[in-house]
């Protein structure tokens, strides 16, 4: 996926500097989609004997944008979001002891920023954002692995009654994009959430934060 993303980056720059054209003025709207990479940072309650098994979640969506002037502009997205957890336990050793509990979870989150253009040629542009971004969860799903290799889905809700509907975070993010024509842009975004709300009330110690990293593609006018 890195691979893909630097590749494609190159090609834009390139393409972009070999098609820039003189415009006389900016675009006033956007709209496009973005997808990419989540790499999520949880604080596990210590007291308990768990661990955490690292993983990659993604997360794809609708964005729109209103260009107030030359320096200011303000964004909105809707994002599908990929949150699975997997916790690894560190019980006394017995085949009916729990050894791993997966939760599969989505949400739906909308990152509403105000951004400042640091640089902006009729090429390229680069600006930083800050924002709000509420979050609204589906219901999970919770699947145990046991010390004697089986597993199930689990119907009990024990570990998923937890997991908070609505979270909400802050995000800080960098963008970048090019101008492959006056209208067809593409995009590359590093976002940095911090959560104010913990996701699970029980199993973690404080709020998460979060690298968000997107590729898209907008047409403006």
């Amino acid at each position: 996926m890195k691979r893909i993303i630097f590749i494609l980056f190159f090609i834009a720059v390139g393409y972009a500097v070999f098609a820039q054209a003189n415009y006389n003025k900016y675009n006033y709207y956007s709209v496009g989609i973005k997808l990419g990479p989540d790499f999520y940072n949880y604080d596990l309650d210590q007291s308990k004997l768990m661990s955490l098994e690292p993983s990659t979640n993604f997360s794809f969506g609708v964005t729109g944008a209103y260009y107030v002037s030359w320096v200011f502009e303000v964004h909105g997205n809707i994002n599908f979001s990929s949150r699975n957890l997997t916790l690894l336990w560190d019980f006394p050793e017995a085949p009916d002891a729990l050894a791993k509990s997966e939760y599969k979870l989505n949400y739906i989150n909308i990152p509403l920023e105000a951004r400042v253009n640091a640089l902006y040629f009729n090429w390229m542009k680069l600006n930083f954002g800050m924002g709000l971004m509420p979050e609204f969860r589906f219901r999970p799903r919770e699947f145990l692995t046991y010390q004697d290799g089986s597993s199930a889905e689990s119907f009990k809700f024990w570990g998923t009654k937890n997991f908070k509907s609505f979270l909400f975070a802050i995000p800080l993010s960098m963008n970048m994009k090019f101008y492959l024509d006056r209208h067809l842009t593409i995009e590359f975004n590093a976002s940095y959430y911090l959560y104010l709300n913990k996701m699970h009330t029980d199993y973690l110690d404080k709020p998460a934060n979060a690298l968000a990293t997107r590729i898209g593609i907008s047409y403006e006018w």
